[in-house]
C-alpha cells in the first residue's frame, strides 16, 4: 500500500505558520512593528552608498531622523525617546535579515519557554544596553541586533541549566556579533557586547527548575524537541540592584552630568570619522581644476598659487592651510594605509580644532561611484584687497 499521507498546499502551510505566530504574540508583534518601521524608512529615504552604510541601508542623517541612539542628541537635546526607538531600527537590509533569523529561531522559543516573564526580560534587554551606551559612548548605534543577541545570550544561559545549549547557538552568537561589530557601521561593538553580557546575566534573576524531555508538534508545523526548564521563578531581590543602576544612569543623562561629543549633534558625522591634513600642496591644484579648455585659466592659476603656497604674491603659505574630510568607518583603515604609502599625514580631528578658523573652499572628489567632500580652512582671513592691512601684516 502506498503512503496516503495528504500533502499540504502552500496556502494551508501559510495559515499554519500564521497560527503559530499566535502562540508568541510579543515576538510576532515586535517583528511586525520592526518590519513596518524599517520598510517605511527604506521607502522614504532610500539607500546610501555601501561604503557609507555597509549593511545596505540609508544614510546617517536618515537613521538619525528615525530615532537611532545618539548620546549627544539624548543629552543636549533631551531626545530620550531614542532609548526606545533605536530598538526598532535596523541599520540596513543585512541587519534586518539577521534580526529576523534570530527572532524566528531563538526569540520566539524564549517567549514560549519563560511565558509571563518574557516582557520583563525584553524590557531589561531593550533599556540596559541603550542606557549604558548613552552613558559611556559617543556616535550613533541601532540596537535591534543587540536586542536579539541579548535574547540569544539569555537563551544560552537558561538552557545551560539543563545542559541543552547547542553549538549552533554559540556559533550564531559569535558570527553575528563579529559581523555586526566589524563591518556594520551603525551597530556599535560596545552596545552589542553589553547586550550579550547583560542578557546572559539576566538569566540569574531567575531560579530555574529542570523539567523532563519535551516534544511539541507546534502549530507552525515544526516539531520541537528539547529538555526544557519547566518553571522560571523571579527573584525580585536580585532584580532590585539592576533597576537602581538603570535609574541612576537615566538621571545622569537627564541632568546632563555626562557630556558626549558635541560634534555628533550633527548626525552626518556619526557615519564617518573626521580627519584633517595640513600637507596641502598635492591637493591645491585639484580645488580649482574645472576641467575646462583654458577659459579662466589665469584665475585658476592665481588660486592655485594662493592655496598651494607657491609664488611671491600669494596670500597664504602652505603651512597656513588645512584640508578637512570625513572618512566612512569602513574605509578608515584603508585610508590610513593609503596615506602612509603616499607619505601624506592624516590626523584625527578637525581643522577648526587646530586653529584654522577661516573657511576657504570646498571640493568634491569622485572615484567611480563614490564621492568625498573636502573643505579647506586657513588660519588667516581671505581678502582679495591688497590694501587690507591685516593681509599686509601677514
Amino acid at each position: 500500500n502506498k503512503d496516503q499521507t495528504p500533502k499540504r498546499s502552500l496556502g494551508s502551510l501559510l495559515m499554519v505558520w500564521l497560527a503559530g505566530l499566535g502562540t508568541v504574540p510579543y515576538t510576532a508583534g515586535y517583528a511586525l512593528a520592526l518590519s513596518f518601521y524599517f520598510w517605511a524608512m527604506i521607502i522614504k529615504e532610500g539607500f546610501a552608498h555601501p561604503v557609507n552604510n555597509p549593511s545596505l541601508g540609508p544614510s546617517a542623517i536618515a537613521l538619525s531622523s528615525f530615532g537611532i541612539n545618539n548620546p549627544s542628541l539624548i543629552v543636549y537635546k533631551s531626545q530620550l525617546f531614542r532609548l526606545i526607538t533605536s530598538n526598532f531600527l535596523c541599520s540596513g537590509i543585512l541587519t534586518y535579515l539577521m534580526t529576523m533569523i534570530c527572532l524566528w529561531f531563538y526569540t520566539r522559543k524564549i517567549e514560549k519557554m519563560i511565558g509571563k516573564h518574557f516582557m520583563l526580560v525584553t524590557a531589561l534587554i531593550m533599556l540596559g544596553p541603550n542606557l549604558i551606551y548613552a552613558l559611556l559612548c559617543s556616535g550613533a548605534s541601532c540596537s535591534t541586533m543587540s536586542f536579539v543577541l541579548g535574547h540569544l545570550a539569555f537563551n544560552i544561559m537558561a538552557l545551560r541549566a539543563t545542559k541543552e545549549a547547542t553549538c549552533s547557538m554559540y556559533t550564531v552568537l559569535i558570527v553575528f556579533f563579529a559581523f555586526a561589530a566589524a563591518i556594520f557601521s551603525f551597530n556599535n561593538w560596545f552596545m552589542l557586547l553589553t547586550a550579550i553580557l547583560l542578557g546572559g546575566g539576566i538569566r540569574f534573576l531567575f531560579e530555574i527548575s529542570e523539567g523532563g524531555h519535551s516534544e511539541n508538534d507546534s502549530a507552525d508545523g515544526f516539531t520541537e524537541f528539547y529538555k526544557a526548564p519547566t518553571e522560571f521563578t523571579l527573584k525580585k531581590k536580585r532584580m532590585l540592584p539592576l533597576l537602581v543602576v538603570y535609574g541612576l544612569i537615566f538621571f545622569i543623562l537627564l541632568l546632563r552630568l555626562r557630556q558626549p561629543n558635541e560634534l555628533y549633534l550633527q548626525p552626518f558625522y556619526t557615519g564617518c570619522e573626521l580627519k584633517y591634513t595640513n600637507d596641502f600642496d598635492d591637493l591645491a591644484g585639484e580645488f580649482y581644476d574645472n576641467g575646462g579648455n583654458g577659459e579662466g585659466k589665469d584665475d585658476e592659476d592665481d588660486k592655485r598659487r594662493e592655496l598651494g603656497g607657491s609664488g611671491d604674491e600669494n596670500q597664504y603659505e602652505s603651512s597656513s592651510l588645512c584640508a578637512e574630510f570625513c572618512v566612512p568607518h569602513l574605509a578608515c583603515k584603508f585610508a590610513a594605509m593609503g596615506a602612509r604609502q603616499l607619505g601624506v599625514p592624516i590626523y584625527q580631528g578637525s581643522c577648526t580644532d587646530q586653529g584654522y578658523n577661516e573657511h576657504v573652499a570646498d571640493k568634491t572628489f569622485r572615484q567611480m561611484s563614490y564621492s568625498l567632500d573636502v573643505e579647506v580652512y586657513s588660519k588667516y582671513s581671505y581678502n582679495n584687497n591688497d590694501d587690507d592691512e591685516d593681509n599686509k601684516d601677514r
